[in-house]
């Protein structure tokens, strides 16, 4: 695993993760503004964890055999949020979120909505869609014990 650390006292928020994993390896890339250090570092922390929950899960579903899941391009930015191999590493990333932080996984999953509202061309009616999603195969998981408890 690699991190990079980009310190940037004109970003427009006070960090942002962004990551990606191939084969055995993960990199990571955080953006941060120093003036908001050391007040936002528990959601710093929740975010990397986070990240590296839901990159280690892409990981499995390429090394894996039952866990295999094919990729492909996507259309829209729903249909990637929604896709299978995404659904499942945004879950499993978010229900560590919420672990971390002691909130239920309904406020992880409005904590990334609201990170990421800017990155829908619709929000209203397009995060309902993705939250039922991600809540169903969280629910459909949790009944399977594939992943651990969450609120």
């Amino acid at each position: 695993m690699k991190c990079k650390f980009i310190r940037d006292k004109e970003f427009n928020h006070p960090f942002s993760v962004s990551a990606n994993a191939e084969f055995d390896n993960i990199e990571i890339e955080i953006t941060y503004r120093p003036q908001d250090f050391p007040k936002n570092m528990v959601d710093l922390t929740a975010e990397v964890k986070e990240t590296i929950t839901h990159e280690v899960e892409h990981i499995a579903q390429h090394n894996f055999e039952d866990m295999y899941i094919i990729t492909k391009k996507y259309e829209s930015y729903i249909e990637y949020l929604t896709s299978p191999e995404e659904v499942s590493a945004y879950v499993k990333g978010l229900i560590e979120r919420a672990r971390f932080k002691r909130i239920s996984f309904n406020d992880s999953m409005q904590e990334w909505f609201e990170e990421n509202i800017n990155n829908f061309e619709n929000p209203e009616k397009q995060w309902p869609k993705v939250k039922k999603t991600w809540l169903d195969y969280a629910n459909k998981m949790r009944e399977k014990n594939k992943v651990k408890k969450f609120n």
